[in-house]
């Protein structure tokens, strides 16, 4: 028995004993600001009146804003303003952002667009959307936005192995289900998918989603 002892003794000196230990207590990887109080956070997406390069136009390779949607999460508060094409309409893009000549027609002028903006924000409005376009095309035209926006298309890419999939994949992933769109068009859909994926990275934050990208389900 004593020899036992002694055995027992020099081996958890050696390092060869070492006690078990639970899994590691998942940790936040939502940017405080996003896991903050949800009537600060603002769900955006945009779209543009876009000549492809490389066209005769004189407006070939611009992006020019002609739609700018909001949501403020967790309220029925939103904004959708088209507005007025300062440039000849591409021949897509009615057909890529939905809209119709109905909108366009009843389009206001970009400075009306950016004063509804300001209207709409609060002090201590953080933004977010799906991929950096948005935020993009909408300082190209001169609009100005709270800090630095939040793309969540990076944030999960960041926490995922490829292949990475779309908003809609990612939805799909979480059980998530889009609220119906309550701006036009496009835009107005991915407004929907995007505070649709914001509320459920918020509900399973540091959880299940963050092994999405290295699991089998992932790469079957």
């Amino acid at each position: 028995m004593i020899d036992t002892q002694i055995r027992c003794a020099r081996t958890r000196h050696d390092g060869r004993y070492q006690r078990a230990r639970g899994p590691k207590p998942p940790t936040s990887v939502l940017p405080p600001a996003l896991a903050g109080p949800l009537d600060r956070i603002v769900c955006v997406a945009a779209e543009a009146n876009a000549w492809p390069a490389g066209t005769s136009s004189p407006a070939a390779g611009t992006h020019e804003l002609v739609q700018w949607v909001a949501h403020r999460a967790g309220t029925d508060e939103g904004l959708d303003v088209v507005a007025e094409p300062r440039v000849p309409l591409a021949p897509g893009t009615l057909a890529h952002s939905g809209l119709t000549r109905a909108d366009l027609a009843g389009a206001r002028s970009l400075e009306e667009l950016m004063a509804a903006w300001g209207a709409f924000l609060r002090p201590g409005d953080v933004v977010c959307a799906w991929g950096a376009y948005p935020a993009s095309v909408f300082r190209a035209a001169g609009g100005a936005l709270p800090g630095v926006p939040h793309d969540l298309r990076r944030l999960v890419r960041s926490h995922a192995a490829p292949p990475f999939g779309g908003i809609e994949t990612w939805l799909d992933r979480l059980g998530a289900t889009p609220s119906p769109p309550r701006a036009r068009g496009r835009a107005g859909r991915r407004l929907a998918q995007t505070a649709a994926l914001l509320d459920a990275l918020r509900d399973d934050d540091a959880g299940a989603w963050r092994t999405y990208g290295v699991s089998a389900d992932l790469h079957g």
